[in-house]
């Protein structure tokens, strides 16, 4: 509901069967600021707090505090917090009249005694204990146009939204038929009726009335509201006058309870209800959402605006860090209308609040309220920070509290969440995009395009991870394709364990990482490899870089070691004159290493489990248990698989490949085919990268096929052996040409 300024207008009432209720213009109710000097902690008051408000100064404390709600001449109305008799309700009783100038019956006429009672009705409403009576007098409550009058005020969108009206309860009170009592103050019998809006009860001559539920043997046991209470006009009770049928209570403001004739038309309606406070979420003096930057400070007793919780609104998200002194507020993509950002605070002269419409991201810093507001010393954590929408014209705010943050600490963002850093933005876009502002200037430095939108983390050090198959590209930079993921910083820095750019794929040997610039500049640790477009592999064993263009620069080579002795003359240089010193000369003596020269043990990579080499013709070698490729793309394996053909080293020994796919077989080597024959090499041989096996001797199940004497006997991938001229082949028959036979001879 939105708050309005400007001198509240009395309108008419809207009467169920054609009963018309005039109006005149009623003064806005006296408020004696030292009487609620006590409810400027009631400037924002959650929904409990709400329920800690009363009208009874008799209670040992003035705590009273005013709502908005509904409207009055389009106007908003303002409602006293009677007090709650439910768990999750209060009782409002209208500040100012909703009606001037009306009666409490129109159809009595004192010149026709006829209309001094009526004839029960059952359509009334009315419940009584006992049997219901046959006639009321004219001052009956149940059977008033008055009455009849605020039943149709309770559905008139003209007062109150349909928003509103599903927070009115019905409430059930008692009244006395003063008529068919039998005790001297006429109230021995009494009857209920449940409403929304309804009117007030008092005992003759009181200095109080009272709404709310109440007893039928204690019929003002309501809550109570004080004469200070009353406002400057005076109103209708619903309670009967007992010395005559045609006499009705009102309330005089600064006197006491007196009688009035029923068709008087000189006293107000004030009614009460009973409001569920299920889906508010606090009330604020705060002005409401505003399509305007506005700041204000707030009077001593001003009304409050309920804001209902609106977790279930599409509203936005907004959070506060105290110590950057910034909240960051963002306006959901599918929010109708205006939502506002509040902040509202108090000083030490007095409360105040600040309100901007919130857009896709809006930052809002301690200085900008400060010099708005002209305050100074503004902590975050001691104000009230939320963010608002207000459904129509006429319904009530929807609000989200803020969330208290570290924007410099980890966070992780959905989509379309922003985080405005110390030093960066950060921005989740729905479509997948992530972009970085360095400097938070409005400028993107760094784009990251996701493979679909999804949540994305950012460390304390603001470096944002990357998922496997997501891009990085810096403002005018090269786009680079991360197929393990990694993270970028704002500078543009990457790292991951793989980088391609182009048809340029760089990775990191195991355990460690390959970065690259915003220029697209890749730095490769030692042990590195470059797999180009074609599919050569080259290893950087010291290291090295690929610029943005795929062209690698090898890092320094190894230091060498000197010799111990540099002297020529070989009898005294055992390095030069192994015979004379075996023991000191480490080449000559295998048992002795050598440690002081590293450039004759180049480093290897290892390649784990499940990895895979690329030859420089191109064929792709996987490693099922693992291996390691040197700097001239040599493999070292206990099994390498090429195509449909996998070669097994013998327990203990290792198969090898060159750097054209070309695999060498120690003895006791098997080769297991495409169509599931294995073939044993007793004496080694080699399979080169076409799948063909070469060797001297090949056992293929029960066939042993031998080559003469310098000769081979060769097998192509579906394990067909081939024996040249002179070749045996036990086992099975030859045919005529040479090839081995697949069944066993006679």
């Amino acid at each position: 509901m939105k708050q309005r300024n400007g001198k509240k207008k009395i309108g008419s009432l809207l009467l169920a069967a054609a009963v018309m209720i005039g109006s005149f213009p009623v003064p806005d109710t006296e408020v004696h600021a030292a009487e609620l000097r006590s409810a400027a902690s009631g400037q924002f008051v959650t929904k409990e707090q709400l329920k800690t408000f009363n009208t009874d100064d008799n209670d040992g404390s003035k705590n009273p505090a005013k709502v908005y709600f509904g409207k009055n001449d389009s106007n908003n109305q303002e409602w006293w917090i009677a007090g709650s008799q439910n768990g999750d309700s209060v009782t409002l009783f209208a500040a100012s009249p909703l009606g001037a100038n009306q009666k409490f019956d129109s159809n009595y006429d004192s010149n026709n005694s006829s209309t001094a009672t009526k004839s029960y009705n059952a359509d009334w409403g009315c419940s009584y204990s006992g049997s219901v009576p046959s006639d009321v007098n004219a001052n009956h409550y149940g059977a008033s146009t008055l009455r009849t009058a605020l039943k149709g005020l309770e559905t008139s969108t003209s007062y109150f939204s349909t928003a509103e009206q599903a927070l009115m309860q019905g409430t059930t009170i008692y009244t006395n038929d003063v008529k068919n009592s039998n005790n001297g103050t006429k109230t021995d019998c009494a009857y209920s009726t449940t409403d929304k809006l309804y009117l007030a009860y008092a005992e003759a001559s009181g200095n109080y009335i009272t709404v709310g539920e109440n007893a039928s043997g204690n019929l003002n046991s309501g809550l109570r509201i004080d004469k200070g209470y009353w406002g400057n006009q005076r109103f209708w009770l619903r309670a009967p006058g007992y010395i005559s049928s045609d006499r009705a209570r009102v309330a005089v403001p600064g006197s006491s309870v007196k009688d009035r004739l029923v068709s008087n038309d000189e006293s107000a309606v004030v009614p009460a209800f009973e409001l569920n406070l299920s889906s508010v979420l606090f009330a604020s003096a705060a002005e409401a959402a505003s399509s305007e930057t506005v700041n204000g400070t707030i009077a001593d007793g001003a009304a409050m605006t309920l804001r209902l919780d609106g977790k279930d609104k599409t509203i936005g998200t907004v959070s506060y860090d105290t110590e950057a002194g910034r909240i960051v507020a963002q306006k959901a993509a599918g929010a109708a209308g205006t939502v506002s950002l509040v902040v509202q605070g108090k000083s030490e002269t007095s409360d105040w609040y600040y309100s901007v419409p919130a857009g896709e991201v809006t930052v809002v810093t301690k200085e900008q309220i400060e010099t708005a507001c002209s305050i100074s010393g503004l902590n975050f954590a001691e104000c009230k920070i939320w963010l608002e929408t207000t459904e129509g014209e006429d319904s009530f705010a929807y609000a989200k509290i803020a969330d208290a943050k570290n924007f410099n600490d980890a966070a992780t963002l959905a989509p379309g969440q922003t985080l405005v850093r110390d030093d960066e933005t950060i921005a989740n876009g729905q479509d997948g995009t992530v972009t970085i502002d360095k400097g938070n200037d409005g400028n993107v430095d760094v784009t990251v395009k996701l493979p679909s939108a999804g949540n994305v983390d950012i460390d304390a050090d603001g470096k944002v991870t990357v998922p496997t198959g997501a891009t990085v590209q810096a403002a005018g930079g090269k786009e680079l394709m991360l197929p393990t993921g990694g993270t970028v910083d704002a500078d543009g820095k990457v790292e991951a364990e793989k980088i391609v750019n182009g048809d340029t794929t760089v990775t990191a040997p195991l355990g460690e990482k390959v970065t690259a610039d915003k220029d697209g500049k890749i730095t490769v640790p030692a042990g590195g490899t470059v797999q180009a477009g074609n599919g050569k592999v080259t290893t950087l064993p010291n290291g090295g870089t690929v610029d943005k263009d795929g062209n690698i620069s090898a890092g320094p080579s190894q230091p060498t070691a000197s010799p111990t002795n540099p002297s020529t003359n070989p009898s005294t240089n055992p390095s030069t004159n192994p015979s004379t010193n075996p023991s000191t000369n480490p080449s000559t003596n295998p048992s002795t290493s050598s440690p002081m020269n590293p450039s004759t043990n180049p480093p290897a990579t290892t390649v784990s489990a499940g990895g895979t080499v690329q030859t420089e013709s191109g064929k792709e070698l996987t490693l099922p248990n693992g291996g390691s490729v040197d700097k001239d793309g040599n493999v070292v394996a206990d099994k390498i698989v090429n195509g449909d053909t996998t070669v097994t080293a013998p327990s203990g020994g290792k198969v090898t490949a060159d750097k054209a796919g070309n695999i060498t077989v120690p003895a006791g080597g098997k080769v297991g085919t495409g169509n599931g024959k294995e073939l044993t090499l007793p004496n080694g041989g080699t399979v080169d990268k076409d799948e063909k096996v070469e060797a001297d001797k090949i056992v293929s199940g029960n066939t042993t096929a031998t080559a003469p004497s310098g000769g081979k006997v060769t097998a192509d991938k579906a394990g067909n052996i081939t024996v040249p001229a002179g070749g045996d082949c036990r086992g099975r028959r030859r045919k005529s040409n040479g090839t081995a036979k697949r069944r066993n001879r006679r």
